[in-house]
């Protein structure tokens, strides 16, 4: 080559000129090579190289190169034409391989605003499918409201279910409700009808509007065509668990039936409804149907096969089979070592022998809760049991002894003062009722005098609680507790009080009432009132205060479900201190659940992710980003394939990591936050791939269209 440039350099046309004679050529790889030296042209020229440089990449199926190359032509003003033309070609090739940039729609829509003259129906028809294809169904029924007419068509029904779903699994039920409302104001296609009524349905049992949904799911069932829906085939549980709730347990019963009849594979679901058929009929007094229901989940052997023993035992002791009671609560026991019901069925086999008039067993069984499970709300009330077997044997003084405990132990409770009274008794049997004087002196809720009042005031207050009657009931417990701040029933007032204020979003006021509880040991309230408490400091993000209730939880749960609830929040909570390795050991407690909601399980896996790449666990932070991303959705799968590119880039895997970015920006280009991010981690691709020109013009991009993210910018 004999040129040598003006004075020895060459200059942008130079280089476009020998670009487009390659071009012209069809030697695509050259036209390149030269068109990409231009890299801070801004002139006709650079225009022009640009738009040829584009169209070189297409035709060696470098499609990201060309959106890039596009998108800097139709930012240049110099020809209108190769403007217009760069832009079409930047919109549609942003619909074909996603935008790093802007979504889709927002540059389809660009385009259509900038040239408003064309009827385009093309991009139109791109533009809705751009809407759908990234979930932004909220962005889709924006654009098609502004034209009325497309109200009543079927693509306007069909996005407002998919937001109305999309909604429902972000666990927003009322804004899911009103979408699916619209997709049935039009209901041209009856299949996303039925849908819709369905999905409302499930939306207003997860808000506890239980008539709202009972009503929603035999509208289903009522549609011509809802059998031939996925739907279908799980309306029946959901209908008997909303007749369950709203404790019609003979509609519950029938549709569980349905259900188990039509699903005869060993599925979770079919043992869960063997289980709750078990409770309608145990609920209905109906034992005898029962048991064969819990017998099923007990075959099953996977299960919730404690509490179907249990209530088998329960069963049988409703019959009057005791023997059988009996000893099925000693299987039971010592089969079941490691139940959260072993002190229930420990109580209850006490119970059983006295019924038996076997009491030194009947102690021995109350002696098992009283010493293992010491903070069991069953405590005082095994202990109140074996006064009564002693008191009924003649041996007052253990009688007394044991009345003494809960009084001391168990302050302000209801068994406080049940033992307060049968102590009376016998102090009044023996004749000694100065002593009984001496015992209650030093009891400050027990003041004798003004018992009558103190019952009287207490049951007033309870009868508006009980009637939900939540204002009257705080002015009355309010009143109840300034005349008697250390009466009989302080500890049920102070419960039932914080419930009130609770039920009329009072949350500030309710915390300190459920606090006054929580300092009283082993009553019948602290369970639930950790859960509230727990749930109030979770509300409000304060983990510092969340993580200690929420630990007594984890160690006193009498369900699997509290202690789930806890043990996740302990796992979310210590990530968001930053207590990494805390995260995780709880992460993997929640994964290891045979029983798991599809939301805690994706909130562990991202939790293990995130903490295992800060604590530089890099592999089992790739491993589970890849479980994210292969069961998420929305920005959880955004930034799980953001980090299957980060990863693929630090493997050296340039090619394969830009092909990762590509698909973030296709699928989630809504998620502008990790498509920024992985547009850095694109520009180092490209640089480590010795393309200038791709690296340069990316992170340029980044900084001009990511302002609102100063840390993408800052990278």
């Amino acid at each position: 080559m004999e040129y040598k440039g003006k004075k020895g350099k060459w200059n942008n046309t130079d280089f476009y000129q020998l670009g487009y004679a390659y071009y012209l050529q069809k030697d695509y790889e050259n036209a390149i090579q030269w068109f990409t030296k231009i890299i801070d042209g801004n002139n006709s020229v650079s225009q022009n190289a640009y738009y040829h440089l584009a169209e070189c990449y297409l035709k060696r199926d470098r499609k990201q190169e060309a959106l890039n190359a596009f998108r800097n032509t139709k930012e240049m003003d110099f020809d209108a034409s190769i403007k217009k033309e760069a832009w079409l070609n930047y919109a549609k090739l942003s619909y074909e391989i996603g935008n790093p940039y802007k979504s889709k729609a927002e540059v389809i829509q660009d385009y259509l605003a900038a040239y408003p003259e064309e009827d385009n129906k093309e991009l139109k028809d791109l533009l809705v499918n751009a809407f759908i294809s990234a979930q932004d169904f909220e962005g889709a029924l924006n654009y098609l409201e502004k034209n009325k007419n497309n109200k009543s068509s079927e693509v306007y029904q069909k996005i407002a279910y998919l937001y109305g779903v999309q909604l429902f699994n972000d666990g927003n039920f009322e804004k899911a409700i009103q979408k699916f409302n619209l997709s049935l104001e039009s209901a041209p296609n009856s299949k996303y009808k039925s849908k819709s009524v369905f999905w409302k349905a499930e939306s207003n049992y997860r808000l506890n509007n239980f008539e709202e949904a009972q009503e929603g799911f035999e509208s289903f069932i009522s549609e011509s065509d809802s059998n031939q829906l996925s739907e279908s085939k799980m309306v029946h549980y959901n209908l008997a668990y909303t007749y369950f709730k709203l404790k019609e347990y003979n509609k519950a019963g029938g549709h569980f039936r349905t259900f188990i009849d039509s699903n005869p594979s060993n599925s979770q679901l079919l043992i869960d409804s063997n289980l709750r058929l078990g409770d309608c009929f145990f609920a209905l007094g109906n034992y005898y149907k029962a048991i064969p229901s819990y017998k099923k989940v007990i075959d099953a052997n996977t299960t919730d096969v404690d509490y179907a023993l249990f209530q088998v035992a329960l069963c049988q002791g409703f019959l009057g089979e005791l023997e059988n009671k009996i000893n099925s609560l000693l299987t039971f026991t010592n089969e079941n070592l490691k139940s959260t019901l072993r002190d229930d069925a420990f109580y209850e086999l006490g119970n059983s022998y006295v019924k038996n008039n076997e009491n030194n067993k009947a102690i021995s069984a109350y002696n098992k809760v009283i010493k293992n499970y010491r903070m069991s709300s069953f405590v005082p009330k095994a202990l109140l049991k074996q006064g009564l077997v002693y008191y009924n044997t003649n041996q007052n003084t253990k009688a007394l002894e044991k009345y003494k405990l809960v009084i001391n132990n168990y302050p302000a409770t209801a068994e406080a003062k049940e033992a307060i009274d049968n102590a009376k008794q016998i102090y009044v049997d023996l004749g000694r009722v100065d002593e009984y004087e001496k015992l209650i002196k030093n009891i400050d809720y027990a003041e004798i005098s003004d018992m009558e009042l103190d019952n009287t005031m207490f049951a007033s207050a309870e009868q508006f609680y009980l009637s939900n009657q939540y204002k009257k009931a705080i002015e009355a417990f309010q009143k109840y507790l300034k005349r008697f701040p250390n009466g009989a029933h302080v500890l049920t007032s102070n419960f039932f009080l914080a419930e009130s204020f609770s039920n009329t979003k009072q949350y500030n006021e309710a915390l300190a009432h459920y606090e006054f509880v929580l300092n009283k040991e082993g009553n019948q309230y602290m369970n639930q009132s950790r859960l509230r408490v727990a749930n109030y400091y979770l509300e409000n993000n304060n983990w510092e205060k969340a993580l200690p209730i929420l630990s007594n939880i984890e160690k006193s749960a009498t369900n699997e479900q509290n202690r789930t609830f806890a043990q996740s929040n302990l796992m979310k909570g210590n990530y968001a201190l930053k207590n990494f390795e805390k995260a995780v050991t709880y992460a993997e407690i929640v994964l290891n659940k045979e029983k798991l909601d599809p939301k805690i399980k994706s909130d562990a896996e991202i939790i293990i992710a995130r903490s295992a790449f800060e604590t530089k666990d890099f592999l089992k932070a790739q491993e589970y980003f890849k479980k994210v991303e292969n069961s998420a959705s929305g920005n959880l799968k955004a930034e799980a394939i953001y980090y299957d590119a980060y990863f693929k880039n630090e493997e050296g895997n340039y090619k394969i990591s830009n092909k990762v970015v590509q698909k973030l920006a296709s699928d989630l280009s809504t998620y502008r936050y990790w498509g920024g991010k992985g547009l850095i981690v694109m520009a180092k691709n490209f640089y480590e791939l010795e393309d200038a020109y791709q690296a340069t013009y990316i992170l340029e991009s980044v900084i001009n269209k990511f302002s609102d993210y100063q840390d993408i910018v800052d990278d």
